[in-house]
């Protein structure tokens, strides 16, 4: 093995019957691994479904929904840039503040400071 010299017919045989039991347990292990990849696949577009499934869930819950309106609004006018020039562009707030909810439109909308 650490010799660059050809091998003869003989050591080519011994080489050949040497090669039968390693090479039989590689392309076991390469079948167990593309098996192995089928089901992290399959498993990885179940995970996706469930990440779906519970996000709205969890929306539910986030800390955000529990803040008080004013603290909302205190938000609100720290989103606007201090050199703030209005201009009527739904990318920038405080128009883009009106296109996340309806509660957050209607407090956008009732917050004076915003326009």
């Amino acid at each position: 093995l650490g010799t660059n010299e050809v091998p003869s017919d003989e050591q080519k045989c011994l080489i050949q019957s040497a090669l039968i039991g390693p090479e039989t347990k590689l392309l076991g292990i390469q079948a167990q691994i593309s098996q192995l990849k089928q089901q992290l696949e399959s498993l990885v577009q179940k995970e996706t479904i469930m990440v779906q499934e519970v996000a709205p869930y969890r929306a539910l819950l986030s800390p955000f929904r529990r803040l008080p309106d004013d603290i909302l609004r205190e938000i609100f006018l720290h989103c606007l840039p201090n050199d703030y020039i209005p201009v009527i562009d739904f990318r920038q707030p405080p128009l883009l503040l009106t296109h996340i909810s309806r509660h957050l439109r209607q407090l956008a909308l009732t917050t004076p400071r915003l326009w």
